[in-house]
């Protein structure tokens, strides 16, 4: 009982000592208001000023760029070409940005150090950063070809002469790689003074028009449509308009000056034609035997073919299923019927291509005049839709890729360090206690002094 009562009197004796000591400390404080107060002030400039430093050096001049462009999906530059990050700022834009920084801040460095000065960012979606890490994870290789970029520049100069030499440096990446990475397709146009080269006839001049014309409908049909479907205000043609013309040529010029070729027989080299003509002629004796030994063999595949069994006896004694016997004995009708078409075909053109060589002769000049002028009329014509042609390709180029890279933020300074609050509120509440501590440790040496 004794021992009950003594642990109260204690505890109540300490709780009024430390309830007249809070009392007492908060009336130190609260005496010496205004030196807690000062302190806290000047603590609180200080961190302000102090962060504003800090600011400066935590900060990078920063811009955004996007590639905009369905190849870059595959890693490829719009022509076709392997996409690399380290060519978008060739050292041609580089060495036209060091010029500048170093005419506006004085500051003596090499182009290396400059480029050190520069960092080119790559922009990952977050979904794709999750879908990296996973395959990683699974040990499974993942391509992904960032479409976005952050362009930083932290130098020396001060924040506005940095936007300036970005926004040149911006300007000219754009530019750069448009001119070396736009797609424009360019087909060269026939010269027709070239017609009396020694050792070309008649045959080589109408292989080069065809061939020229063949360049042309591919350039413009192995764009999946697009280009048919593109017309321009600045051009009073299109590209189906070319097609149809070129059809026409054909038609009508090229297949006249070719009639006259086969009905006359005339070379103006007839050496060179000879040996031509007899290349054709061997080259088609040996399709002629290829075609052959097909049609045997489809004919024998044909003859022993089961339609009960549903399967297939081979040459070689082999047995095949067969998935729908219907089908494949049709195709194999099929198969053989155009075997056999293409024999006939190709007897038709060795008998033609004999008896062309047997009756082929030196032309004429007045025949040589004429030939030469309607081969000449025909590449002239042709030449004139290759000429629409490159005209009507700048133009789709120039709008098909207009956007293929843009700048999609301005030119501005980001601070790139923790929240500026987060040290002026830490700054502000350490100034507060350092006050508060100053104050107490200056009345314990008060009541010291007065002690003694």
């Amino acid at each position: 009982m004794k021992n009950d009562i003594n642990e109260e009197f204690y505890i109540q004796k300490f709780d009024g000592e430390d309830e007249v000591d809070l009392l007492e400390i908060t009336k130190k404080l609260w005496k010496n208001k205004k030196t807690i107060l000062a302190i806290f002030f000047i603590g609180t400039l200080l961190t302000v000023v102090g962060t504003k430093i800090y600011k400066k050096s935590a900060s990078v001049s920063r811009v955004g760029i996007a590639f905009n462009f369905e190849e870059i999906k595959q890693g490829k530059n719009p022509d076709g070409t392997t996409f690399s990050s380290e060519k978008i700022i060739p050292n041609s834009v580089l060495k036209s940005a060091y010029d500048e920084y170093r005419t506006i801040s004085k500051e003596k460095l090499n182009i290396t150090e400059f480029r050190n000065y520069i960092t080119l960012k790559p922009v990952i979606p977050k979904n794709v950063s999750i879908l990296i890490e996973k395959n990683l994870k699974e040990g499974v290789f993942y391509t992904f070809t960032p479409s976005e970029y952050f362009i930083e520049l932290k130098s020396k100069a001060s924040s506005e002469e940095e936007k300036k030499v970005l926004d040149k440096l911006t300007k000219e990446v754009l530019s750069d790689y448009v001119l070396r990475n736009r797609p424009f397709s360019q087909i060269a146009l026939m010269d027709t003074n070239k017609l009396f080269i020694k050792n070309f006839t008649y045959e080589d001049y109408l292989e080069v028009i065809k061939s020229t014309i063949l360049s042309v409908e591919n350039d413009i049909n192995l764009s999946e449509n697009k280009k048919l479907k593109f017309s321009t205000p600045a051009l009073s043609y299109n590209y189906k308009d070319i097609l149809l013309s070129l059809n026409l040529i054909k038609a009508i010029e090229l297949n006249r000056v070719e009639a006259r070729l086969d009905l006359n027989y005339v070379s103006s080299n007839v050496e060179k034609s000879n040996a031509v003509l007899n290349q054709k002629i061997q080259n088609l004796n040996i399709e002629k035997d290829v075609l052959r030994k097909r049609a045997e063999i489809l004919k024998e595949t044909i003859d022993n073919y089961k339609m009960s069994t549903k399967e297939l006896i081979l040459p070689d004694g082999m047995n095949a299923a067969l998935p729908d016997k219907d089908d494949y004995y049709a195709k194999l009708i099929n198969d053989y019927v155009e075997t056999s078409t293409k024999i006939e075909e190709n007897i038709q053109e060795s008998k033609k291509t004999t008896k062309k060589l047997s009756e082929l002769k030196v032309s004429d000049n007045n025949e040589n005049i004429i030939i030469t002028e309607e081969l000449k009329n025909v590449m002239r014509l042709v030449n004139l839709e290759v000429s629409k042609l490159n005209e009507l390709n700048k133009k789709y180029y120039e709008s098909e890729y207009a956007d293929m890279i843009t700048q999609i933020s301005p030119v501005e300074n980001v601070y790139t360090g923790k929240p500026i609050i987060l040290f002026v509120a830490v700054g502000a509440f350490l100034s507060l206690v350092l006050g508060c501590v100053y104050v107490l440790f200056k009345e314990i040496i008060k009541e010291k002094k007065e002690k003694k």
